[in-house]
């Protein structure tokens, strides 16, 4: 083992002493490439390049050939601006409204239950009970002012024979409508028929108001 080391100390020691010596021939040798290779080499001429120009030439237009003019410019559309200045005619302005709620129509009757179908049957409906009391169902501002009239409405009576839709389609008097309608409303009916089945119908009943019934 310790001569082993012996000699790897031997080793280290003659590289070091001859460590400038390699040092040197390698730089030698380098610089004899370098300049081997400036030598063999070409050289290169780098001659910039030039533009010639050639002299301009001026050719003459004939005088048959007309030079359209330049496009005119195109103005732009105006748009109209706001004023407070403008004077407005009298007969242009808009007159006053105004909003009377009480002077608007009556709404029309809704429409009878089933978004009103058309009813079909064999035998029209028939009246069974007419209750009528002339003490509670005459209107009494009517009576007193000794008022007769005709009102016509529209009842819809069902399988039943029960008033389900009642609306006033004619009248002599609107002191009589609402009056009519309760009427009819507590009056019974024999069903209308279809092929022998009871169904829905709507028909028109006229009632009169007289003092003497």
């Amino acid at each position: 083992m310790s001569l082993m080391h012996s000699r790897m100390t031997t080793a280290n020691a003659v590289f070091k002493a001859k460590y400038r010596k390699y040092i040197d021939i390698a730089l030698s040798i380098s610089l004899a490439i370098h300049l081997l290779a400036f030598a063999v080499v070409p050289h290169l001429d780098i001659n910039p390049h030039k533009t010639e120009l050639d002299e301009l030439e001026v050719i003459e237009i004939p005088p048959d050939i007309e030079i359209p003019p330049p496009p005119k410019d195109i103005q732009r559309p105006k748009i109209p601006i706001e004023t407070l200045d403008e004077e407005v005619e009298e007969e242009d302005t808009i007159e006053d409204t105004t909003f009377d709620p009480d002077a608007l129509p009556d709404a029309p009757p809704p429409p009878p239950p089933g978004g009103g179908e058309f009813l079909s049957f064999d035998k029209a409906p028939k009246p069974r009970r007419t209750p009528f009391d002339p003490d509670r169902d005459y209107p009494v501002m009517a009576r007193t002012a000794e008022m007769e009239g005709l009102v016509l409405l529209k009842v819809t009576v069902d399988e039943r024979g029960k008033v389900i839709y009642v609306v006033v389609l004619k009248s002599d008097a609107a002191v009589f409508n609402e009056a009519a309608m309760k009427v009819v409303r507590r009056w019974e009916f024999v069903p209308a028929e279809q092929s022998g089945n009871p169904v829905k119908a709507t028909i028109t009943i006229p009632l009169r108001f007289t003092l003497d019934r």
